[in-house]
C-alpha cells in the first residue's frame, strides 16, 4: 500500500466506516511532513513503521483521528 491508495476499513472494528472509502495518507517517517510530528507524539518508532505499517487514512471528509493498522484496511483501487 502506498500513499493515495483507496481503501476500506475492517467493518467490524470500525462499523462508523461501513460501505465508505477512504484514502490513504502517509505515515512514515521519510515523507519529511508535519506527521513525523504526530508519529513522535504518539510514540510510534521507525521501527514499529517498518514491522507493523500504520496509516493516516481520509474518510467521510475528514482525518480519522488515529492512525490505522495496514491489517485493518482493504485494498480497494489496483496498481496505477
Amino acid at each position: 500500500m502506498k500513499q493515495g491508495d483507496l481503501v476500506k476499513l475492517n467493518e467490524f472494528l470500525y462499523p462508523q466506516y461501513k460501505g465508505m472509502l477512504g484514502i490513504l495518507g502517509d505515515i512514515n517517517e521519510s515523507n519529511g511532513s508535519g506527521w513525523l510530528v504526530m508519529t513522535k507524539h504518539l510514540g510510534i518508532t521507525a521501527e514499529d513503521l517498518r514491522s507493523n505499517p500504520r496509516w493516516i487514512v481520509f474518510i467521510d471528509n475528514k482525518w480519522h483521528p488515529y492512525v490505522v493498522d495496514q491489517s485493518s484496511l482493504e485494498l480497494v483501487n489496483g496498481p496505477r
